[in-house]
Parts: structure tokens; C-alpha cells; sequence
């Protein structure tokens, strides 16, 4: 008992002595600063208002870096990832219209002139016509971003490799998928009705998209774009982009603007009226109106106001370079007075009966060079002295 008590005594004393519990004074000297690596010292006044400035801007650096980091995560069509990453989603807008086609049966007025009222067309991805076998309405490259969830999870999805494969045995994800266009009105419709409008910055208005660009084959029910609703018969609706649309209308007002300009600049003479007719009828054989030569002024304005009406492209395509119109018109006379003659080989001359061209393109670059110059510089002369 009394050695253990003993040892118990000692080791107390040992502890008591030890350097960690005593409280002895450290020696005097400098106090240390601690000084950041990435902040310089301070060396006077000017030094450290500037150290605080840093200071404040790394704070609200990092709460910038926070707002940044929620934002991407929120909205990332704002930003790429990367220049490499790749995003078939997109911030545009497909708009879907009917192609109205009108017979006897379904005339203009009729309700029913693209489908009856409260019915619907239903479209699925489409099959090869010999296999049977589902076509991919998707490239490799989307579908390999659709099935990466770490790229697609933002979107809200959750495919995994071989998910959207149209070659997927069981559960396969195009055979149930499907688009319905419904007509909702009542009554007869318009080309310029929307029937479906697709966000092309979500997921599966973009699938619907897709879908809908895979039935623009042949016999198939879908027009790409609006240029392409006459390709087939079979065309039920087309695919227009929205600010396409709006591109569209300025560029007819713009063409609608130079051809009325121009108008402008001969509606002085009734003679340069009657040539630009004269023209027109020559480059343009679906023109079948006769170009009596002694009528008014008057009359000759109101039949280029119809052509600027319901031909506006060609007759922009002809009056697009003010000397290009000018060598039309030189033609023109020159046919006008026999001087160069057009049957079905082309153009040709009357002083050596050489064709000159097989269109008014081709006869008016032959008449610019320097081989046909003395022909072009003949019938000037003779044009001059009629």
C-alpha cells in the first residue's frame, strides 16, 4: 500500500513539474505579424488602403463567384461550359403552321379545309419503309448528349446510354413517343395559324422537333420550312422559325421599296415603261399580256404596279445593277427593230446570223467582249440612226 501510494505521488509531482503546465514568461522581443503570401506588406499609409481595397474586393469577389455559380446552375443556355462542349438545345422558336390546300370539295371558306374541327394529327418518329425499323430522329452527337447526365441532369433528365436508341429492343423510348397537333378552333384556317409552338431550349420540344423533321420525306406530312410546303402534295403542316418570320417581312418590304423606287425614276416617260414591259415579257414567259406601244403613261404605271404586286422577285432580279437593266434594254430595241433575233437556239444576229447566247445573261456577256465589240458598237449605230 505504501509504495503504491508513493508512485502515485511521484508521477503527480513529475506532471506538475513539466514544462507544458508551467507558466513560466516567454522572453521578451518583436511580435510577430502574420502577413498573408498573396498580400504584399504594409509600408505606410497609402500601402494600407490599399491592402483594405484588396481586401473588400476579394470579398466581393467571392460573392460574385456564389451568385455566378447558382446562376450557371440555373440558366447554363446563357453560358457554355466550354468552347468543346457541345448543346444541341438552343433559344429558338419553331413555329408549326398548316399547309392549306383547297379543292372543290374543301374550298377556302370551308371549315374543314385543313381538318374538321376538333380533331388532331398525330406524328411519330418515321420507319424505313424495307426494314420496318425506326429511323433516329436524333444525330449521334445529340444522342450522346442527351444520355450524359452530367450534361443533361440541368434539363431535368435522366437517360442513360442507349436510352434514346431507335435500335433499343425493350422500352424503346420512340416507339411511344409522338407529337399531336391539334386544331382546337373552330371554323376555316389560315397558313398563318399556329397550330404548335416548340421551345427549342427544352428537351422535349426539341424531340418534338425532331420527329417532326424526320416526316419531310418523301410521301411524308411535314414541310422543313415554309419555302418547302409546295414539295409535295402530301405536305399537312410546315415549320417556320419565328424571327425568320419577321425576316421574311423585311425583306419583301425592302425589295417592295427598290422596285417601287425605281418605278419612280421612269414613270416620267412612257417610252421607258413601255421597254421595262418589253423586258419583262422577253425574260419572263409566264407573262402572257400584250405590250401595246402607244398608251398612256397612266396605263403603263398601273401594269408595272401589278407586276411589283405578284412578281416582286423578278422584277427586282431585273432591275438588281442599273447598267445590267440598261444592256436589257438595249437587247430589247434591238429585238424591237430586227436587229437581233431570238428563236429556240438562242440569240442571234441579223448582220452574220451568229448565235449569241442561249438566254439574255449569256448574250449580253458575249456582246461585252472584245470579239463581239464591232457587232455591239453596229447595232448602237443602227439603233441611233432609227
Amino acid at each position: 500500500m505504501t509504495n503504491k501510494s508513493n508512485s502515485t505521488t511521484n508521477n503527480a509531482g513529475d506532471k506538475a513539474k513539466s514544462p507544458a503546465n508551467s507558466k513560466t514568461k516567454k522572453p521578451a522581443g518583436r511580435p510577430k505579424t502574420k502577413v498573408p503570401v498573396d498580400e504584399p506588406k504594409v509600408q505606410n499609409e497609402e500601402d494600407k488602403s490599399v491592402l483594405e481595397a484588396m481586401r473588400e474586393a476579394k470579398k466581393e469577389g467571392y460573392k460574385e463567384a456564389k451568385k455566378e455559380q447558382v446562376k450557371s446552375d440555373v440558366d447554363v443556355m446563357e453560358k457554355p461550359e466550354s468552347k468543346n462542349s457541345y448543346n444541341p438545345l438552343e433559344k429558338r422558336t419553331i413555329l408549326v403552321k398548316p399547309v392549306i390546300r383547297t379543292n372543290r370539295r374543301f374550298p377556302e371558306s370551308h371549315s374543314g379545309n385543313w381538318q374538321y374541327d376538333n380533331t388532331s394529327l398525330k406524328l411519330m418518329a418515321r420507319t424505313d419503309a424495307n426494314s420496318g425499323t425506326i429511323i433516329d430522329p436524333l444525330t449521334p452527337k445529340e444522342r450522346e448528349f442527351f444520355e450524359n447526365r452530367d450534361k443533361s441532369y440541368i434539363h431535368g433528365l435522366d437517360f442513360e446510354k442507349g436510352d434514346l436508341s431507335a435500335r433499343k429492343k425493350k422500352n424503346n423510348f420512340w416507339e411511344k413517343f409522338s407529337v399531336k397537333i391539334e386544331k382546337s378552333g373552330v371554323g376555316p384556317m389560315e397558313e398563318d395559324d399556329v397550330l404548335l409552338e416548340l421551345d427549342l431550349s427544352k428537351p422535349f420540344d426539341y424531340f418534338k422537333y425532331k420527329v417532326l423533321l424526320a416526316n419531310d420525306g418523301p410521301k411524308g406530312m411535314v414541310a422543313g420550312s415554309e419555302s418547302k410546303k409546295n414539295s409535295r402534295t402530301s405536305n399537312r403542316i410546315m415549320l417556320v422559325e419565328k424571327n425568320a418570320e419577321n425576316k421574311v417581312q423585311v425583306d419583301t418590304f425592302n425589295k417592295e421599296s427598290r422596285a417601287r423606287k425605281f418605278l419612280y425614276s421612269i414613270d416620267n416617260s412612257a417610252k421607258d415603261m413601255y421597254n421595262f414591259l418589253r423586258a419583262f415579257k422577253l425574260l419572263n414567259k409566264s407573262y402572257n399580256e400584250e405590250v401595246p406601244k402607244n398608251q398612256s403613261a397612266d396605263w403603263y404605271k398601273v401594269e408595272i404596279d401589278k407586276l411589283i404586286k405578284r412578281s416582286l422577285n423578278e422584277v427586282v432580279s431585273m432591275i438588281r445593277d442599273e447598267d445590267y437593266y440598261k444592256k436589257i434594254v438595249f437587247v430589247v430595241e434591238a429585238v424591237k427593230s430586227g436587229l437581233i433575233l431570238i428563236d429556240r437556239n438562242g440569240y442571234y444576229t441579223d448582220l452574220n446570223s451568229e448565235v449569241l447566247g442561249q438566254d439574255m445573261d449569256s448574250t449580253i456577256k458575249k456582246l461585252q467582249t472584245d470579239e463581239k465589240h464591232d457587232v455591239y458598237l453596229q447595232i448602237k449605230a443602227q439603233l441611233e440612226n432609227d
